[in-house]
């Protein structure tokens, strides 16, 4: 399976991606999509999770609703069973996102569009 890289070709975070897939001898295939396409798409910005072990390999594509993801985060913990993530255009926003099957899925389980831009973040136990 060749990993299907889709972004603008002369975007500098497309051609960061691009370079490091290419050092790691990840085969893709890039896919030319211009901003005004990219608009759009109903499921924005999508979180991609890969399997580390035994070798890096492509899971799944979890679409979080957000446009240009700006700020994520792991909850901590030996758990890390939740992620927190913000978007910065659009309607911006920030969806949390649990952990399931084993790390292999996410599910939302709390959104909040009134946050207007990017964010950073903290877990408090």
């Amino acid at each position: 399976m060749v990993l299907k890289l889709v972004g603008n070709p002369v975007s500098t975070c497309t051609n960061r991606v691009r370079i490091t897939l290419e050092e790691l001898n990840v085969p893709y295939e890039l896919v030319a999509e211009l901003l005004r396409t990219w608009a759009r798409r109903p499921a924005r910005d999508a979180i991609a999770i890969y399997a580390v072990e035994p070798q890096l390999a492509f899971v799944k594509h979890v679409f979080t609703g957000l446009d240009q993801i700006r700020g994520m985060e792991l909850s901590g913990g030996s758990e890390n069973e939740f992620l927190v993530a913000a978007g910065v255009a659009g309607d911006a926003g920030v969806v949390v996102l649990r952990r399931t099957q084993g790390g292999a899925d996410l599910e939302v389980v709390a959104t909040n569009k009134d946050v207007p831009t990017r964010s950073s973040f903290v877990w408090l136990d």
